[in-house]
């Protein structure tokens, strides 16, 4: 529930995220020790609920048990996972853990998840400068989404074109994101957020000041 609100292109998904969070954390705690999914639900409630510095240390222990999900667990899970190392700032974490997702999903020949896990691991591959791999990663997307009929946003090439600096390619993309979505949901703060990169790096400081602050007001 919480990994549909936070993708729903709508702008009451908030309210829905908050009454999720709440419910999370006032669940009773496991009888065992907990699993990584447990760690990872109550940080991202936590996240919600109490700001980061009360969430952190809960997801920075989810983050490091991550790695060991089991694959039936990343099949179901796996693709909130990253949530929790986009949190802490771990680039290096996010990395290795999205492409252990889409290994596992891969292997189990499940290609309708195959597009989002493909988006976070083509989002973790931009930041270390491997343009050319994150390319293959867009093409790889759009032709598992093309053959399974799902309709996703482009993530992976909003974020690389505006890395790149490619100022038709990239706000061709911008507006082609934020028209699709009716300029609200997470798909308009992420295209918001490439046009303000974009922007900072072609020297347009007014334009790119603008668009950060609808991206932050999104």
């Amino acid at each position: 529930a919480w990994g549909v609100a936070e993708l729903a292109e709508d702008s009451a998904a908030r309210e829905v995220i908050q009454k999720i969070c709440h419910a999370a954390r006032n669940l009773p705690p496991p009888d065992a020790a907990p699993r990584p999914v447990d760690l990872l639900l109550d940080g991202v409630a936590q996240l919600t609920t109490e700001g980061l510095p009360t969430a952190a240390p809960t997801l920075q222990r989810a983050v490091q048990a991550l790695a060991d999900m089991p694959p039936e667990d990343v099949l179901r899970w796996g693709w909130i996972s990253v949530s929790a190392c986009g949190a802490v700032w771990d680039p290096e974490a996010w990395f290795a853990v999205a492409a252990r997702n889409v290994e596992v999903v891969r292997d189990a020949g499940q290609l309708a998840a195959l597009p989002l896990n493909l988006t976070h691991l083509g989002s973790a591959t931009v930041w270390t400068g491997d343009f050319a791999r994150t390319l293959l990663l867009a093409a790889e997307f759009d032709s598992v989404a093309a053959a399974t009929g799902g309709r996703f946003p482009p993530y992976i090439l909003l974020r690389l074109r505006a890395l790149q600096g490619k100022e038709a390619e990239a706000f061709a993309a911008i507006a082609s994101a934020i028209e699709a979505c009716g300029g609200q949901g997470m798909t308009a703060t992420r295209a918001h957020w490439a046009a303000a990169v974009l922007c900072n790096g072609l020297a347009r400081y007014d334009e790119a000041a603008s668009a950060a602050q609808q991206a932050i007001s999104g």
